[in-house]
């Protein structure tokens, strides 16, 4: 128990109290300040007075002390409880009545003290607190242990046998018993002197070993019969450990659970792999961080057994915030979305889609504030129950690696710039399936790339749905991180540097850039730098040559993606070779060199998108037919025609709309 006991401290106050009786002076000078305060005589002492009356400081000694005593262990006997207090006051108004009339000196002063000190300080007994679990059940004799607790089967016999022992008058509850039967229950080790608050702590402690317990839930699919049934009964079987001697049989009332199962072996031993993990953070140095996970267990466990699911989705979420968010404000779901994802490459080498769970949790917020949404809470849980197992195990192994690291500390170990950049990359893939997609680019992009803790934070660019709009120039001291992490041994951090430069349209990055489409030796980052070029449009003619080489790249995916950007830049001098890719043996390749080509609107071209009408694959059709629309050239209109009835799967669309077009 973290409660103060300093007996020291006791002996300095009831000195000042005793001393304050010694001057009547500064008793009247103090009535008006502090009033007064009558004691009456204690029953088994006898004096020529009923009463007494205490003036000025020693009212407030007197309280001052009264309220002291209340936060020392050993006299937790007298919190709530009445008869306690009265013992404590009683004893303390013997000692105010014979400092009064004995004049003590200070030998026997201190003598006096030591004995009413040592009257009400009771000595702390060590109790061993048994707490039927309701609707946990299973049929192998399997012992779980929980840090010093521990969960197992309940022994109804012993119990039967060690309370009849202890009083015979417990036999007539023994019919009580019979709702336990076949039982696991959860022992905790307490100490204390007041019995109710022991038996308050245990069930505490035994809540938030219950709450771990569930965690294993996560792992399996058992929450639709099981989950909702876990839980610490309102009984408990109370032993004085120093004696092992039964002391109390308490009853209270069992909610009912709409759900029981028995548990099988795989289940418990999901439960005993979830409890080997959650041991972990018993390894944790930091006593903060050792904390925040706690709590995030304790909302995680709420949240399993909650049957409502929009309460249950706010309280995963509660437990997210708890556990990846220490600071006080900011976007939370976009830290959340940022810091879910890099636990997730840190630890696994993979990345949780941020949009996800950044969507999931503005359903959370419209839960919160009473906002009607369409869609259905329950589709999201699930979901969220897979992202909550796939973070809170790797968060704990990351704090264990980092033991005696402060939240705080965590998270800026967490917030890699390299990590931070594949998180951005991977937005790149899946952003335009997602609402909302610009604020968690804005966030990432804006307030975690963009920044350097020497400089004042300013905004450089604005991120909208048209693009990127640069608003100053970015210092060169942020601009190097990044060119930093194009030199990376790590392929996947080249390739999300490059795209990032890209993304940004930084001019002073072209020439990086045709370095690594012409020399890395990652097909993927010399992909990602030729999609970069093409976003970069003020730079004159600088990456013409490398793009127009990397269309006869021996990987389709870096010649796509070259055909792509010189589709972007649109410059003329790119049209022979993008003629040349309209028959590589790649469909995707002739598909965006047809695209890019339709951007361009060479004439030289148009003969040649007209005879790639008869190319076998539909979405080189489909492209084909796209750039043709957009030279709006009647001359297309035949060949348009014959193509749309051969009926080629997938081109109708695309070849009317081109049509349309080739008639203005």
């Amino acid at each position: 128990m973290q409660i103060i006991e300093n007996r020291g401290i006791a002996t300095k106050k009831l000195k000042s109290l005793a001393n304050s009786f010694s001057n009547v002076d500064d008793m009247v000078f103090g009535f008006s300040i502090y009033g007064s305060k009558p004691i009456k005589v204690p029953k088994d002492i006898e004096y020529e007075v009923s009463k007494i009356t205490i003036y000025g400081k020693s009212v407030e000694l007197y309280d001052e002390f009264i309220e002291f005593l209340k936060s020392q262990t050993r006299l937790e006997y007298m919190r709530n409880n009445k008869e306690g207090r009265e013992f404590v006051e009683n004893e303390l108004n013997k000692f105010v009545y014979d400092v009064f009339y004995k004049k003590y000196n200070h030998q026997e002063l201190n003598t006096r003290i030591k004995e009413i000190l040592g009257t009400i300080y009771k000595p702390i007994e060590a109790y061993k607190v048994i707490i039927p679990l309701n609707f946990f059940y299973t049929r192998i004799p399997q012992v779980f242990e929980i840090g010093d607790s521990l969960i197992e089967k309940l022994d109804l016999d012993r119990i039967r046998k060690d309370a009849l022992s202890s009083n015979s008058g417990y036999e007539s509850f023994f019919d009580r018993l019979i709702e336990f039967e076949g039982n696991y229950c959860i022992t905790i080790y307490e100490e204390g002197n007041n019995l109710d608050l022991v038996i308050e702590r245990a069930r505490k402690k035994a809540s938030k070993c219950l709450n771990r317990l569930k965690l294993y839930l996560f792992k399996m699919n058992y929450k639709d019969y099981v989950a909702r049934s876990f839980a610490i009964s309102y009984s408990a079987f109370v032993y004085k450990e120093s004696s092992n001697r039964f002391i109390s049989l308490y009853f209270g009332h069992n909610k009912e659970t709409p759900y029981t199962k028995i548990l099988d072996e795989d289940c418990v031993n999901n439960i005993k792999y979830s409890l080997s993990e959650l041991d972990k953070f018993d390894l944790i140095l930091n006593n903060d961080t050792r904390k925040r996970i706690e709590r995030s267990i304790h909302w995680f466990g709420k949240a399993i057994t909650e049957t409502d699911s929009d309460v249950c989705l706010v309280l995963y979420c509660t437990g997210l915030e708890a556990l990846l968010i220490p600071e006080v404000g900011g976007k939370k779901g976009q830290i959340l979305a940022l810091r879910a994802s890099l636990i997730q490459k840190k630890m696994l080498n993979e990345v949780l889609n941020p949009f996800l769970l950044f969507n999931i949790y503005e359903i959370r917020s419209d839960v919160i504030h009473g906002s009607s949404h369409d869609i259905t809470v329950n589709d999201f849980i699930e979901d969220l129950k897979i992202f909550v197992s796939r973070i809170l195990y790797p968060f704990v192994d990351f704090a264990r690696i980092n033991s005696k690291m402060n939240p705080n500390e965590i998270i800026r170990e967490l917030e890699n710039f390299e990590d931070i950049l594949e998180i951005f990359l991977h937005l790149f893939y899946h952003s335009d399936d997602f609402k909302n997609s610009i604020d968690l680019k804005k966030y990432i992009m804006c307030e975690k790339l963009l920044t350097d803790i020497n400089l004042p934070r300013e905004k450089y660019i604005e991120i909208t749905k048209g693009g990127v709009k640069r608003i100053q120039e970015i210092p060169p001291t942020i601009l190097d991180k990044f060119f930093q992490a194009t030199k990376s041994d790590n392929s996947n951090t080249r390739s999300s540097a490059v795209y990032a430069l890209g993304y940004l349209e930084e001019p002073s990055a072209v020439d990086i850039l045709c370095e690594i489409l012409q020399n890395d030796d990652s097909f993927g980052v010399q992909k990602h730098a030729a999609l970069a070029l093409g976003r970069i449009k003020d730079q004159g003619v600088i990456s013409l040559k490398p793009l127009i080489e990397s269309l006869a790249h021996e990987n389709s995916a870096v010649r796509v993606a070259a055909a792509e950007a010189l589709g972007r830049l649109g410059h003329q001098e790119a049209t022979d070779a993008l003629i040349k890719s309209l028959k590589d043996k790649n469909a995707d390749v002739r598909a965006t060199s047809a695209e890019s080509l339709g951007f361009i609107r060479n004439e030289r071209a148009f003969i040649h998108l007209l005879e790639s009408l008869d190319d076998e694959n539909y979405r080189v059709i489909s492209s084909v037919a796209i750039s043709l629309g957009r030279y709006k050239d009647h001359r297309a209109i035949e060949k348009l025609k014959l193509t749309r009835n051969k009926k080629i799967f997938g081109t109708k669309e695309w070849i009317d709309w081109a049509l349309n077009e080739s008639k203005k």
